[in-house]
């Protein structure tokens, strides 16, 4: 449930929406500094230059996102749930914020507070692959065969090279006896690239594949 890559490409993005709004050109300085320094690691630095520009702009839910998003990095969760509410707050169609905030109650364990924020970014965009994958994980969790299989196919569906997808799903087949189909979903994420895919036709169906 890594998440970082499409954090930061976000983060790209929604810096130059947030500075089409504000019009200021310190709010773009700081936005670009921010975003320097959490690229380099300097979270703290990072903060104080979202928070900066927010004092331009407070209306600015990106700004908000983007501590949420820093917060996460450094397991500080409940500090970027409140970041993420504030984004919300804002924007209640920001469907990322709705994801972000849903990876991380997963990683407090808090399932069902995860699985209605995906509901919500599902709402919001029916097409959001990762939000699909990310609830198939936690029905597998709380042992929801069918509930979890539905969303890996929904994913998949939506993205046919979502090689993790397949991965788990042919976990949850493996697990429910269904030995035919979870081969067949490790040969594609072996296809894909996943090694675990391989080693797990080896050991556990002595496939040399």
């Amino acid at each position: 449930m890594k998440t970082k890559l499409s954090v930061l490409s976000f983060c790209v993005y929604i810096l130059s929406s947030c500075v089409a709004v504000s019009f200021a050109q310190d709010a773009k300085t700081y936005f670009n500094q921010g975003f320097e320094y959490y690229n380099q690691g300097k979270y703290e630095l990072a903060i104080a230059d979202f928070d900066s520009a927010l004092i331009i702009n407070p209306k600015c839910a990106e700004a908000h996102y983007n501590i949420g998003v820093t917060y996460v990095d450094q397991d500080k969760y409940e500090l970027a749930i409140a970041a993420y509410d504030s984004a919300i707050k804002i924007n209640p169609q920001f469907v990322t914020v709705y994801y972000n905030r849903g990876i991380t109650y997963v990683k407090q364990s808090k399932y069902e507070l995860a699985i209605a924020d995906f509901n919500s970014a599902l709402k919001i965009n029916p097409k959001y692959a990762e939000v699909y994958y990310s609830r198939a994980l936690i029905y597998a969790i709380q042992n929801k065969y069918e509930l979890s299989i539905t969303d890996f196919n929904s994913a998949i569906e939506i993205n046919t090279q979502y090689v993790d997808a397949y991965f788990y799903r042919g976990l949850v087949y493996h697990k429910k006896g269904k030995s035919d189909l979870a081969i067949a979903d490790w040969k594609k994420a072996a296809d894909l690239g996943n090694s675990q895919a391989l080693n797990n036709l080896m050991t556990i169906y002595n496939i040399n594949y």
